[in-house]
């Protein structure tokens, strides 16, 4: 029976079996050997959440960096028209060259901060190969979002949902290391019980005074055996009962550290919870300001052509609706990291369905 075959040696015309009846330890061994792959395979999924996980930070990394250059190419867009409207009426006379000159310095800002995000943005696409084990050199093609960067995420309803720690990654492995090591434990108590082992040989023999052996009208004489092996350590100088208080120590040391990473996980919870709602406020009143900004940028563009405004405003108007862009953007990528943690300490984590930016 598969398994139980300890050896067959052929030595001429000889077959020896020996076969293992009964031995407690043999059996845990064989159990320990499926756990343990139990084991590795959770150690792999435990790699491939860390991977992903920082796959996608720098993925949207990669999304927010992109945006940014959105805004900026709009912003260089209103400068642009402004500052041909404002030559235009340089010309008739009813507005200084000074004016002119403010929107330029302004126009050059702001083309001088989209070329620096546009070598961030392929800075943050490297890094993003470089998460994936991608070569450097090879092209990437970045997936679009389901929806607009632009666009206000819904409230994460997930934080009103409860939590089991039991479902934890890190609380799967440990219990597997202490069903690992009571198993080891097991394994060592059975040294005190015998083991029994059915033996048996099998030959032809043949005695002859000529080399005729391979001629086959001679006689070869079979000779079979066919036995059982006992054997009990009855005594070993208390060994093995010390290897067992060490191996009993081990699994309360493994049962402990189950309750301390049983507590830090609702703590990690409890404490992503509360980062993601912070993020989301956050994030509410940033786009807000967003909205507002391009308000008093729009009333400040049409003071100024009508006469009744000065490019001074025009130009604070503009700063103001930059850095309010550039915050959105900030709250915007702390909560779709918010997110990602979030999902990660609910056991949940997702590549790709972790954050609102993809929709299951």
């Amino acid at each position: 029976e598969e398994g139980f075959v300890e050896s067959i040696d052929v030595d001429r015309l000889t077959i020896n079996l020996n076969w293992r009846a009964l031995d407690p330890a043999y059996f845990y061994g064989l159990e320990a050997a499926r756990e343990f792959s139990t084991l590795r395979h959770l150690e792999t999924n435990q790699t491939r959440e860390a991977v992903a996980f920082n796959v996608s930070n720098a993925y949207l990394q990669v999304l927010i960096t992109r945006q940014q250059q959105e805004y900026l190419h709009l912003n260089i867009n209103r400068i642009q028209d402004l500052l041909a409207e404002t030559k235009a009426l340089n010309e008739e006379g009813f507005v200084e060259s000074i004016d002119v000159d403010r929107l330029t310095i302004n126009l050059n800002n702001l083309k001088l901060e989209y070329q620096n995000v546009i070598r961030f943005s392929r800075l943050s696409e490297t890094l993003l190969k470089f998460q994936m084990g991608m070569p450097l050199g090879d092209t990437l093609m970045v997936a679009e979002p389901e929806v607009s960067l632009t666009e206000l995420p819904p409230f994460p309803l997930a934080t009103e949902e409860s939590f089991d720690p039991s479902g934890d990654l890190d609380m799967a492995i440990l219990k597997q290391a202490e069903t690992l090591q009571t198993l080891d434990f097991k394994r060592t108590r059975s040294g005190y019980l015998p083991t029994l082992s059915v033996f048996g040989s099998y030959q032809f023999n043949a005695q002859r005074s000529e080399f005729n052996f391979f001629e086959s009208d001679q006689d070869w004489f079979p000779v079979s055996l066919v036995g059982v092996q006992l054997n009990w350590n009855i005594f070993d100088s208390f060994i093995r009962l010390r290897r067992m208080e060490q191996q009993r120590l081990g699994i309360d040391q493994v049962r402990l550290q189950q309750e301390t990473v049983s507590q830090a996980a609702v703590l990690e919870y409890e404490q992503a919870k509360m980062e993601l709602l912070n993020a989301y406020s956050s994030l509410q009143s940033t786009k807000a300001n967003v909205g507002l900004s391009e308000n008093i940028f729009r009333v400040a563009k049409i003071k100024y052509l009508e006469g009744v405004g000065s490019s001074l405003e025009v130009n604070e108007a503009t700063s103001e609706l930059r850095q309010a862009e550039n915050n959105y953007l900030a709250a915007l990528y702390q909560f779709l990291q918010a997110e990602v943690s979030f999902e990660k300490a609910k056991g949940e984590f997702s590549m790709y369905h972790s954050t609102s930016l993809f929709q299951p």
